[in-house]
């Protein structure tokens, strides 16, 4: 798996994500060679990754000089410039895609060259600013012209409601349905979503700062992929109905939890069940609003193998009921793949599900109703239509993700 950093949130959340997938590698059955390569040069693990951005400030600070990571990433696997795309999509897609097109195709080259077996992507991007989102966009696009029996996994951020940049619903609408097209599958998550989680787990009426909302994410995310990268495609049955969510017990990356394994099945389930952002103050009576076409689960912690197993005499004998009880709820509410590994970096059990559902209709529904009215008015336009980007390319992508929502609402 080959992971592409689109922008200065790919460039800040995957090096996160990685270090998790490490973390859980380094003490559990699985191996390295998925997410990273050996460097003999360097005498270290080396990502599998290409960093880009337009401006080399973050990757510089959260890749390349960062002395925290257990890995290394190189300076030939960074593809930068000295200006930004000023939050405008069509900047990045029309002005610097084309521009940086051939060093990318020759670094992806290069990348390719050192893997064994057939390769799947994984890419990170924000779908409310330039770069990520527009040039991102661009090089998806040209990774599935180039490479098209290679599957692609996309994780893409979905911007606060309110409060980030005055063209982000065009960005995150060009953006979103250009990945969603060319995806094998998106695995959306929401700063709003991130955010509500902080504030319940903590007791806080601010906003976090992005390099708290980071943490959960990456955790929320390496939850479902360390030592699952194959499965992770499982959840996508149709190229109409591609768009995942994930949930994860505890939200947030609390130290040694006390939950024991069938309460962690248990929290897992009911957000499956209900939609919640996350396990705090769950609403625990909402019972199968959540239609789910497909999914993945993993638990993680000490007994968690055999319990995804149906072992339960193996993990507690005098709780056998409990466990059965609430495995066999799992079981009937996730009825996808089922993975239990023996090691969570909490130090106590963790769960994590990957679901294909419609739990982001609303807020595309947002996004769409948004730029319609902006159009109506030609708001905006002018800072698209200088490279290209007009407005029936606009309402073709608001009917698009109309039609997505239509059919995981039907």
């Amino acid at each position: 798996m080959i992971t592409l950093q689109f922008g200065q949130y790919g460039n800040q959340i995957m090096p996160e994500i990685l270090k998790r997938c490490h973390n859980f590698n380094l003490h559990s059955e699985t191996n390295f060679s998925t997410l990273f390569r050996e460097s003999p040069k360097a005498q270290t693990l080396v990502p599998r990754s290409l960093l880009i951005d337009m401006e080399p400030k973050v990757i510089h600070s959260a890749c390349l000089n960062n002395q925290k990571l257990p890995f290394t990433y190189l300076p030939q696997q960074a593809i930068f410039n000295q200006s930004g795309s000023g939050n405008n999509w069509a900047h990045g897609f029309a002005f610097h895609g084309p521009k940086i097109a051939t060093i990318f195709t020759e670094k992806l080259r290069k990348e390719l060259e050192h893997a064994d077996t057939s390769v799947t992507f994984f890419s990170a991007s924000s779908l409310a600013g330039g770069t990520g989102s527009g040039l991102g966009s661009f090089l998806l696009n040209q990774i599935a012209q180039e490479h098209p029996k290679n599957d692609i996994f996309s994780h893409a951020i979905l911007p606060f409601r309110v409060g980030e940049v005055n063209t982000q619903n065009f960005n995150a609408l060009l953006s979103l349905s250009t990945i969603q097209e060319v995806s094998h599958s998106v695995l959306l998550l929401g700063n709003d979503e991130a955010a509500e989680a902080i504030r319940k787990e903590k007791g806080v009426k601010t906003r976090p700062n992005f390099d708290v909302l980071n943490e959960v994410i990456s955790h929320n995310i390496g939850g479902i992929l360390a030592g699952v990268e194959k499965e992770i495609f499982s959840c996508s049955k149709s190229p109409f109905m591609n768009i995942l969510c994930a949930k994860t017990t505890p939200t947030v990356p609390i130290q040694a939890t006390e939950r024991k394994i069938f309460n962690i099945a248990k929290y897992i389930r009911q957000m499956c069940i209900s939609g919640a952002s996350c396990d705090s103050q769950m609403e625990w009576k909402v019972q199968n609003e959540i239609k789910n076409y497909g999914s993945l689960v993993v638990m993680r912690g000490k007994g968690c193998y055999e319990y995804i197993n149906g072992d339960f005499g193996a993990i507690l004998k005098n709780e056998v009921s409990s466990y059965s009880e609430s495995y066999k709820m799992l079981r009937s509410t996730c009825q996808g793949q089922m993975k239990g590994f023996q090691y969570s970096w909490l130090g106590g059990p963790m769960g994590s599900a990957l679901l294909n559902c419609g739990i982001f209709n609303d807020q595309i529904t947002e996004i769409c109703d948004d730029v319609v009215r902006k159009l109506s008015v030609g708001a905006y336009m002018h800072l698209y239509e200088k490279f290209g980007v007009g407005k029936e390319v606009l309402q073709q992508c608001v009917q698009q993700m109309r039609q997505v929502v239509y059919d995981y609402s039907g």
